[in-house]
């Protein structure tokens, strides 16, 4: 059953600008949190949306800058641990080569 609470993805596409030269493409997107990664950036870092809320995590899930609910900081922190392997992959592809590709949300 697909969860009622946030929208899928599909129905968000205005608030998605994946479009040619976004310096900060959407990595993924999972209960109502948008997830971005900027080429190029020299630290390893993730930028987090949720309604109004904007923040920077660590790939450690830790909370570096910026206000997050605290539920969703931890929803954050659990998606960053299992996606470890990815987020570092992702991160060396989008800083030798301008391009990227999506991450799995939570299920």
């Amino acid at each position: 059953m697909p969860n009622q609470k946030y929208p899928p993805v599909e129905t968000c596409r205005e608030q998605l600008p994946d479009t040619p030269g976004n310096r900060m493409p959407l990595i993924s997107y999972f209960a109502g949190i948008f997830i971005r990664m900027e080429y190029g950036d020299a630290e390893r870092r993730l930028h987090a949306e949720y309604a109004e809320d904007k923040a920077v995590f660590g790939f450690d899930g830790k909370l570096l800058a910026g206000e997050f609910p605290a539920k969703q900081q931890m929803y954050v922190a659990v998606w960053a641990d299992i996606r470890g392997n990815d987020l570092n992959t992702l991160w060396e592809l989008m800083n030798r080569e301008d391009s990227h590709f999506k991450l799995k949300g939570l299920d």
